[in-house]
Formats: C-alpha cells, structure tokens, sequence
C-alpha cells in the first residue's frame, strides 16, 4: 500500500484511469476497447503491470 496518492510519473493523483490509459509510464498503449472486450492484450497488461496500489 502506497502512503502516496502520487503516480511514480508525478500526476498528482493516481487514478485508474490515469494508470490505463493516460500515464506515460504505465498506460496502456492498444486501443481503449481492448479494456472492454477485455482482449488477451489487455489481459496480459493487467499481469504485468508492477504497481504499488
């Protein structure tokens, strides 16, 4: 658990949207209905992503 609402890119909040789709660092970089129909690409970003939540 982070004692930090920061995102390791410095936004301020660290949001789910931030994370999937805006972040610099850690954003998804396929199409945004992968999110959706929860494709295996998306899926396979879902495990890799190394976050401190």
């Amino acid at each position: 658990m982070r004692n930090s609402p920061k995102c390791d890119c410095g936004a301020e909040k660290q949001t789910i949207y931030h994370i999937a789709f805006v972040c610099p660092i850690y954003a998804y970089r396929g199409p945004r209905i992968d999110c959706l129909t929860t494709s295996s690409a998306f899926i396979k970003w879902l495990e890799e992503l190394e976050l401190d939540l």
